[in-house]
């Protein structure tokens, strides 16, 4: 009797969230949305890491809850701590629709290698301290168009473990996946342990700023990049921030931004022979904006265990390039704060 009873609840888990997204994406003021999964580091052992990989500690409070295993005050020991007293529920998949207790995961067996022939994968056990490297966050980034604003959806999110391949090379797998959500929290909130920013320096994280798994597209808005580019041109009162994220810039800055640029560009003289670098103007479209710059705040909710991440601001990134046209990186031209 149990086994038709597990699947009606299988059914009708997997049918809310079909049903829930549905009728987020219907919303006719998101004109586009597409659905993303990337690997972050959140957690570091000092400050020059985190600045370098694009991190920045909000917040870390001590309580009587977390003390005992506050030396290693990471995510992945929050969220280990109220998996195992089932206050945060686990699932085996990203849909989180097959749930799992903490004891078939922690401490658990992973396979040393990863291979076809299961006979040649040993197992090993793995910690939280020294083996949950990085969080895969599946989530749905979206562009309001009345706003002019992108805003997000949390689907999932996972803490990743290493495993190696047969070719000497090392792969992430997903120990288990939990729910999130996208509610903006306190710091003041003495409920909130931990608290982080992250932006996507690290190189597993860029972000296209059109992204291959779309989900919705609007039969006027092909390329949120392009609606946001003309609203800031042309509406003083659409604000955008320099660099702090914080600073508004002025409608005259903006403009200043997005005008023709001059570039110096190396060319060759066929009769004297010679290279010579001379200044070019190019205008500035859109379409050299291919990325994008998602300013995520995480937040851990110690009483409710449970995990908020929110999309604080997206950025838009210029590409730039030397003298002889070769890729330079990308350059930040402003950020939009987010829905």
């Amino acid at each position: 009797m149990r086994l038709p009873n597990y699947f009606a609840a299988l059914c009708f888990l997997v049918s809310n969230f079909a049903a829930a997204q549905s009728a987020f994406l219907a919303n006719p003021d998101i004109v586009w949305a597409a659905e993303m999964e990337y690997d972050w580091k959140v957690d570091f052992t000092n400050v020059w890491e985190e600045y370098y990989e694009g991190i920045t500690t909000l917040k870390l409070l001590r309580t009587a809850q977390n003390e005992p295993y506050w030396d290693y005050p990471h995510l992945a020991h929050l969220v280990y701590e109220a998996a195992k007293s089932k206050k945060l529920p686990i699932f085996k998949d990203a849909k989180c629709s097959i749930p799992i207790e903490m004891y078939d995961v922690y401490p658990a067996k992973a396979k040393d290698t990863v291979s076809t022939d299961s006979s040649q994968a040993a197992d090993r056990t793995f910690s939280i301290e020294g083996d949950v490297k990085r969080w895969r966050l599946r989530q749905i980034l979206y562009y309001h168009k009345k706003k002019a604003t992108w805003g997000m959806k949390v689907a999932a999110v996972a803490p990743l473990v290493h495993v190696n391949k047969e070719d000497s090379t090392s792969a992430l797998i997903p120990v288990f996946w939990f729910k999130a959500d996208e509610k903006p929290q306190k710091l003041s909130s003495n409920h909130i342990v931990w608290a982080k920013e992250t932006f996507n320096r690290q190189g597993e994280a860029k972000v296209p700023s059109l992204p291959s798994k779309v989900l919705k597209l609007g039969s006027d808005i092909r390329n949120p990049v392009e609606h946001l580019w003309d609203r800031v041109k042309n509406d003083p009162k659409t604000v955008v921030y320099g660099p702090d994220k914080t600073t508004p810039l002025t409608h005259q800055a903006c403009l200043a931004l997005m005008a023709p640029r001059l570039d110096s560009v190396l060319t060759f003289d066929p009769e004297t022979y010679e290279d010579k670098i001379v200044a070019v103007q190019n205008d500035l479209t859109p379409e050299d904006i291919t990325q994008l710059r998602l300013v995520h705040h995480w937040y851990w909710d110690e009483r409710r265990g449970r995990l908020s991440i929110v999309l604080a601001s997206v950025g838009l990134l210029l590409d730039t390039y030397n003298t002889i046209g070769e890729y330079r990186g990308a350059r930040l031209l402003y950020y939009r704060r987010a829905k």
